[in-house]
């Protein structure tokens, strides 16, 4: 009898042992699971801003919009529900890509914002399709509003570059804030 006691209090020993390292190894999986979740590897960023290394200079708004960017053009009728969850994304400061495309002055631009929830700030790499330039902001996370009669301007708030020297005339230049894109805004009464 003693020797089963013995022998079932070694094998208690050794399932609590074996529950302490199934334990921590599942604490460990769960704590890189999620750390490998908000980690965004920078070759990501690469990845996405490719596609200004393939854009001809006889690149159309047409196959902009097939390539999957949002046509944010002129004045538009309503809200855009990519842009809008973008938005959301970044108030709740989750990783998300906006493409979008602008046909102004007889000029196509191509702009990629990128939430970067690491850095808190949005990316922005706007592409002069004609020009083959690319000019690169970044934002705060925040954004505004602004109606004037019936229609809404969504605008995000520049943050300042503190490796740009500038003289206190161009402060306003350099801190302009950006518009992303008017709607029509549709009041009740």
């Amino acid at each position: 009898m003693p020797e089963l006691t013995r022998f079932y209090g070694k094998d208690l020993q050794m399932k609590k042992k074996y529950l302490i390292v199934l334990g921590s190894v599942l604490f460990v999986f769960i704590i890189l699971l999620v750390l490998f979740q908000n980690y965004r590897n920078p070759h990501d960023i690469d990845r996405i801003l490719e596609v200004f290394n393939s854009t001809p200079k006889t690149y159309t708004i047409q196959q902009a919009k097939k390539d999957g960017f949002v046509d944010l053009s002129g004045v538009q009728n309503t809200k855009n529900d990519t842009v809008e969850r973008f938005l959301n994304n970044t108030s709740e400061n989750r990783w998300d890509v906006l493409r979008i495309v602008r046909e102004i002055d007889n000029g196509l631009f191509i702009t990629i914002y990128i939430n970067d929830n690491n850095a808190n700030i949005i990316r922005s790499y706007l592409y002069d399709v004609y020009q083959q330039r690319l000019r690169i902001n970044h934002f705060s996370q925040n954004y505004y509003d602004v109606i004037n009669n019936d229609l809404c301007e969504i605008w995000l708030e520049n943050i300042k570059n503190p490796f740009y020297p500038y003289s206190p005339e161009e402060e306003d230049l350099i801190l302009a804030d950006e518009i992303l894109y008017i709607y029509h805004h549709v009041t009740t009464s």
